[in-house]
Formats: structure tokens, C-alpha cells, sequence
């Protein structure tokens, strides 16, 4: 193949590759628009969640690693008991009072 050739080809192909972009950019959008909305539901219908957004992210984040594949909506339901365990758990948390160990040393021993 002449050099002339290949550029023609590669030129062919760059230009297929670009043509596809907006095609691209417009499914990515749609996409997060549609996981906006989603994730807007699921607070509306969990409004307890939104003071515990680090639980719930987290716990989505961990349904999703052992679910993939599975649709967003399957993921955001199958979280939400799980979400709401974690949440009773928590509450019984006393995360205000510190109480100092009597009894600490810190003998690190000879060096």
C-alpha cells in the first residue's frame, strides 16, 4: 500500500470516529439526566436519608460492586433496606459523649 493510500484510509476512519462524538455526547447526557432524576426520586421518597448521604452512598457503592450489570433503579431498591438498617444502627450511636480510658500508658518500652 502506498503511503498516499494509508493517510486516505486513516483520514476515512478519523473522520467515522469524529461523526460518532455527538452521537456519544448526547447518550452520556441522557443518561445522567435520567440518574439525576432517579436519585431525586429516591430522596423524595427517603427524605430520612438525606442527613446520612455518606451511608447511603456508601452502601450503594457496595450493592452496586456485588450487583453488576444490574439496572440503577434495581440498585437504588435493593440499598434501601439495607440503608435504612445501617441508619437505626447508627442513631444508637452516642457520638457526643467521650469518655477517657482511666487507665492509658504509653510505655513504648527500650529502644
Amino acid at each position: 500500500m502506498l503511503p498516499e493510500e494509508v493517510r486516505k484510509i486513516v483520514l476515512e476512519e478519523i473522520e467515522k470516529a469524529f461523526l460518532l462524538v455527538p452521537e456519544m455526547v448526547t447518550a452520556l447526557l441522557q443518561e445522567k439526566i435520567v440518574m439525576s432524576k432517579l436519585v431525586e426520586k429516591f430522596y423524595t421518597d427517603n427524605k430520612d436519608f438525606m442527613d446520612h448521604k455518606d451511608i447511603v452512598g456508601s452502601v450503594i457503592e457496595e450493592v452496586e460492586s456485588k450487583n453488576p450489570g444490574k439496572k440503577y433503579e434495581d440498585i437504588l431498591k435493593k440499598s434501601t433496606p439495607i440503608i435504612n438498617e445501617r441508619i437505626k444502627t447508627v442513631g444508637k450511636l452516642d457520638l457526643k459523649t467521650f469518655k477517657k480510658p482511666e487507665n492509658l500508658t504509653f510505655d513504648q518500652g527500650e529502644i
